[in-house]
């Protein structure tokens, strides 16, 4: 399913006892759960590795999934990222629903590492890795690598305008 953001649209959703607020990214409590969780005070917590967890209809839910649920309706049918990659930032305007694939190009991750007295590069490709060779400089390894990582790029973005169209004829098709 694609979903069409309207840019800097606030809009606050309340299911079951927990409101979520798309410009601000927060959830929080519109009914009681415990003497602990208060109406108006912020739901969750937040984990070691930095994202935000909420208990919601008795299941332990990650803030962004269940972000993406409340706005577009939908469960995300894939891994939803965060643009900026701050991990608590639940902002919908800062999600969006992708492939493993194009979620490991939204990454700090340099792509090359020295061995011994070279530096060797790879990306990887779907399920598994590309070697892309090993140089005399980090910024040689860098350089092909970033190379590499945009011509995976512009794959992702032919793939998707492909996808894009098949699911728009199928759908014409159907109403027909």
């Amino acid at each position: 399913m694609t979903y069409e953001k309207t840019p800097s649209s606030p809009m606050i959703v309340e299911k079951n006892g927990l409101t979520y607020n798309s410009t601000t990214g927060v959830f929080t409590w519109t009914k009681p759960r415990s003497n602990r969780n208060k109406v108006g005070s912020r739901a969750g917590c937040l984990t070691k590795v930095g994202y935000r967890v909420v208990t919601w209809n008795g299941k332990l839910a990650y803030e962004h999934r269940l972000a993406w649920f409340f706005v577009t309706g939908d469960w995300p049918t894939s891994i939803i990222d965060h643009i900026n990659r701050i991990k608590s930032d639940n902002r919908f305007d800062n999600l969006r629903d992708v492939n493993y694939e194009v979620n490991n190009t939204n990454t700090s991750a340099k792509g090359w590492w020295k061995v011994g007295d070279k530096y060797r590069s790879s990306i990887r490709i779907g399920e598994s890795y590309k070697h892309l060779g090993y140089f005399d400089t980090s910024e040689e390894a860098e350089a092909a690598y970033d190379k590499a990582k945009e011509a995976k790029l512009e794959d992702l973005k032919k793939a998707q305008v492909y996808l894009n169209w098949m699911v728009e004829t199928v759908e014409k098709e159907t109403k027909e």
